[in-house]
């Protein structure tokens, strides 16, 4: 059998049609989320000084899960920039920082205090707020033993389990 080029382009077409009726549904625009680096308070009177390591872990945090939140597709996390200053809710006015989210494009800002109460357990609240109306929508407080990488790894772990299960759309 021999194809015309009007029978070619009419397969074309039907398979053009038939594929876009079978594709998935639209699919929401990713959420922007701005993930701050975390406050860190050391309240365990231990002695020996990990200052250094914990600055690294509470910003490798934020790094991971805007990364992990990009990753799962529903959203896009990005950082915001306060001009050589932390920016945590601890060392920047929160309304200020929404409002730098805000205008960075973000519907949602991610962040949180971690506290090490003991040389065994420290804790972590994490909060996410709608940058356009300033509404909790996302709450959890949480504890963790270890003071180590692996410890604030899981726990990071776990925040990014919590808040993607919790589907966040501002």
């Amino acid at each position: 059998m021999r194809l015309t080029r009007r029978s070619v382009l009419a397969l074309l077409v039907t398979s053009i049609i038939l594929t876009r009726a079978n594709a998935a549904p639209d699919t929401p625009p990713p959420v922007t989320v701005a993930v701050l680096a975390f406050d860190y308070t050391d309240t365990s009177g231990e002695v020996r000084d990990q200052t250094r390591a914990h600055a690294e872990w509470t910003q490798r945090m934020a790094t991971d899960l805007q990364s992990g939140l990009t990753a799962s597709g529903r959203y896009r996390g990005i950082g915001l920039d306060c001009a050589g200053k932390p920016c945590t809710p601890g060392a920047a006015d929160l309304a200020d920082l929404a409002a730098q989210a805000r205008t960075a494009g973000a519907g949602v800002m991610l962040f949180g205090t971690v506290e090490k109460q003991s040389t065994l357990i420290s804790w972590a609240r994490v909060r996410a707020v709608d940058t356009g109306t300033g509404a909790v929508v996302f709450d959890k407080f949480l504890s963790f033993r270890g003071d180590d990488a692996a410890a604030w790894q899981h726990m990071e772990k776990f925040v990014l389990r919590e808040f993607l299960a919790a589907d966040i759309r501002p």
